[in-house]
C-alpha cells in the first residue's frame, strides 16, 4: 500500500469513528437546499416538522424559538434529551410535546417564551397573540392564573381573597380574553365583572 492510500485509509477510519460518537443535529436548514439534513423546518409563525432523536432539550427549544421568530428564556436547570417525530404542528403543540415529558411548562409574554419547572401536580400555560388568548391550566390556583394573565395580556386580573386558592382546570384556544375568563368563571362557579380593562373574580352569590 503506497503512502497516499495509507493516509486516505487512516483518515476514513477516523471519520467513521467520529461519526459513531457524534451525531450532528441540524436545525432550520434552508428548505430550498437539496438533500438538506433538516430536523426542524417550516415557515416562520406557521407550522413546523420536528424530527429529533436524543437531542438536547435546550437546543430543541432554541431552534423552535428561532423558527417561529420569537425569543426564549431558559432556566439553568433545564436539562434532558428529546426524541420526537412531529409533523405540521404549531409552536404551542411543539413546546408541549418537548417540555412536558421532562417536567417543564411554559408561557409566552410579548414574544418571549418563558420556560419553568412544572409545579407539583399542576399545569399552567398561556399565550396571547393577535388579540387572542390560549390558556391551559390544570389544578392551578386562581391567584397564579390571575398573575400570569395580568402579565401576559393587556388587562389586569384581580382575585378576591376568598377565591385566591380555587384550583382552576381549563383549556381554551385562540379566543378573546373576556370570553376565556367568562368560561373560567362559569365552569368554576365564580362571579366575574369588568371595569376599565380590569377583570374581577369573586365568590358567586348564593342561589
Amino acid at each position: 500500500m503506497n503512502l497516499w492510500l495509507k493516509k486516505s485509509f487512516i483518515l476514513m477510519a477516523l471519520l467513521a469513528g467520529f461519526q459513531g460518537i457524534f451525531t450532528p443535529l441540524v436545525f432550520a436548514a434552508p428548505l430550498s437546499q437539496p438533500g438538506a439534513d433538516t430536523t426542524v423546518k417550516g415557515r416562520p409563525v406557521d407550522t413546523i416538522t420536528l424530527d429529533v432523536s436524543g437531542a438536547d432539550v435546550r437546543d430543541v427549544v432554541s431552534a423552535l424559538a428561532s423558527n417561529f421568530k420569537v425569543n426564549v428564556a431558559l432556566p439553568p436547570d433545564l436539562t434532558g434529551t428529546v426524541t420526537v417525530v412531529l409533523k405540521d404542528i404549531g409552536l404551542r403543540e411543539a413546546l408541549k410535546a418537548v417540555l412536558e415529558p421532562l417536567g417543564y411548562e411554559w408561557d409566552m409574554r410579548e414574544s418571549v417564551i418563558y420556560v419553568r419547572k412544572r409545579g407539583e401536580g399542576t399545569k399552567l400555560q398561556a399565550m396571547f397573540d393577535a388579540g387572542k388568548l390560549t390558556l391551559d391550566a390544570e389544578r392551578a390556583p386562581l391567584k397564579d392564573v390571575a398573575k400570569l394573565l395580568s402579565s401576559t395580556t393587556p388587562g389586569n386580573v384581580v382575585v378576591d381573597e376568598g377565591v385566591r386558592d380555587v384550583p382552576v382546570t381549563i383549556s381554551v384556544k385562540d379566543i378573546a380574553v373576556g370570553e376565556a375568563l367568562a368560561v373560567l368563571a362559569q365552569s368554576h362557579k365564580l362571579s366575574l365583572s369588568e371595569k376599565n380593562g380590569t377583570y374581577y373574580f369573586k365568590k358567586a352569590a348564593a342561589g
